[in-house]
């Protein structure tokens, strides 16, 4: 599995098009919104503007519980098709280890445990912005589409709340806009979804509308198709001066196993870089080795290696041949 920089920013909007108005004067207070892209690229986000529950949700595809212990405690269901439903519901999810992503290195781990906080009574996790009135919070696992997730609030009306997904280089945003948004030609009520094809590029608004008094919208847009099959990051992120209430984090996606090593391409040859805390070590995996195949199927490009990892399940037993001093061996390595 690669490896992924935590940049702890959030991605501002450098181009806008005109907003269309739909509908009343007062600010929106946002309580939930759902965003869902095919593997197509075909977008959705739907809104909401007044207290939602579970019937809100619309019908969920059939599904059966799972016990996978990567997922702390979450609740977790596997849907007909092979995706994950994943569920944070902070009046069970009630340890920050479980919301902080394995991938944070120790001093942005600890960074985040000062922002964070799980307030057993509301049951909700509060995002606390630092000095600089900010915080961004990764999501625990890497997905890949479709995708569909769903955060639903206490209430956001102050600020601005950005969800963004990173697949490799390219980015996609969800911008809610309150009153004080540090993004001057943002309204209150503004909600945008933009994107970025590469670092340093320019960003291109998808969507950009103010949602006032209305009780649930969908918007639809478009994304680069190619891009988004890549394993995405997902990050919550949040630039006010008060804290942010969480009730639900839901994602139901393909969850890619996480084996803890990073992979390097030598020639001909796919080479272990780098061996992380995780599966890959208590297997026995070293630094050096040459990565031949997974599963039986043969291997000579880093590529290659990643998508044939990322297809594993979570805590399912992968055999991989390594090529280590001159001598093969296999090695059976659980994935997490």
């Amino acid at each position: 599995m690669k490896l992924y920089t935590l940049v702890l920013t959030l991605a501002p909007l450098f181009l806008a098009l005109p907003a269309q108005s739909v509908c009343g004067d007062d600010t929106t207070t946002f309580t939930s919104f759902r965003f869902t892209v095919d593997q197509k690229g075909a977008g959705v986000l739907a809104v909401y503007s007044h207290p939602t529950d579970d019937s809100e949700q619309g019908k969920s595809p059939p599904s059966e519980p799972v016990d996978l212990k990567a997922f702390g405690n979450a609740t977790v269901s596997k849907l007909k098709d092979g995706r994950l439903d994943v569920t944070y519901d902070f009046k069970d999810v009630t340890e920050i280890a479980d919301v902080i992503p394995s991938f944070v290195p120790p001093q942005g781990r600890s960074a985040l445990e000062e922002q964070l906080s799980i307030d057993a009574d509301e049951g909700v996790l509060v995002l606390i912005p630092n000095e600089h009135k900010r915080i961004e919070l990764p999501l625990p696992r890497m997905v890949r589409p479709p995708l569909d997730i769903r955060v639903d609030l206490i209430g956001h009306a102050d600020g601005l709340l950005q969800l963004t997904a990173r697949p490799g280089s390219y980015l996609i945003g969800v911008s809610l806009h309150g009153e004080n948004s540090p993004e001057k030609d943002a309204e209150p009520s503004t909600i945008a979804v933009f994107e970025r094809p590469a670092p340093k590029q320019q960003f291109k608004t998808l969507l950009k509308v103010t949602h006032r008094s209305a009780e649930q919208r969908d918007y639809r847009f478009r994304v680069n198709a190619e891009a988004i099959q890549r394993n995405t990051m997902l990050s919550i992120g949040y630039l006010g001066e008060l804290p942010l209430a969480i009730r639900r984090i839901q994602v139901t996606a393909n969850f890619p196993a996480s084996f803890g090593m990073a992979l390097g391409q030598r020639g001909q040859r796919v080479v272990v870089t780098q061996v992380l805390d995780g599966a890959a070590r208590e297997a026995g995996i070293k630094k050096g080795d040459v990565l031949l195949s997974v599963d039986g199927k043969a291997v000579e490009e880093s590529a290659t290696a990643l998508d044939l990892l990322s297809q594993c399940e979570i805590e399912s037993p992968v055999a991989l041949e390594v090529l280590r001093y001159g001598k093969k061996q296999e090695v059976e390595v659980t994935p997490k």
